[in-house]
């Protein structure tokens, strides 16, 4: 049976990358290409956002973005493409290294807001325990 020819991102990098590499070698580079390409778009957009920054403030932004992004991105798109239906791993990369990039230096604003969440479900599973 004949399948779709794939042309994800990751799959169009691998084989532009085939002519200049061994295909082995650019199964493995063109993943980690579009996960930094895709986190320094997205810290240049939060960059746009703040405006100007102190001398090599701009610097430190993106790498530490694109750094998150690096260590972080495979095992939340892992996780994405576990929980959604009929989206592969390697589709999500460049969307979820684009949103961690994006978030840059707005953690501790993202980790109060998932705290919020938390907190409020909590509330509403003990109230609905004690209605009982």
């Amino acid at each position: 049976m004949n399948q779709p020819p794939d042309f994800g991102p990751v799959a169009v990098l691998t084989l532009i990358f085939g002519y200049a590499f061994a295909p082995q070698i650019a199964a493995v580079v063109a993943p980690y290409v579009l996960i930094m390409v895709a986190a320094v778009a997205g810290s240049a957009m939060r960059l746009g956002q703040i405006g100007a920054t102190p001398r090599g403030g701009s610097f430190w932004l993106v790498f530490y973005s694109t750094l998150i992004a690096m260590c972080f991105t495979v095992p939340l798109a892992a996780y994405s493409a576990s929980k959604l239906t009929g989206i592969s791993e390697t589709g999500l990369y460049g969307f979820v290294s684009f949103g961690l990039g994006y978030i840059g230096d707005q953690w501790p604003r993202v980790i109060r807001f998932v705290g919020g969440l938390i907190k409020s479900g909590l509330e509403l599973v003990v109230k609905k325990g004690g209605s009982e």
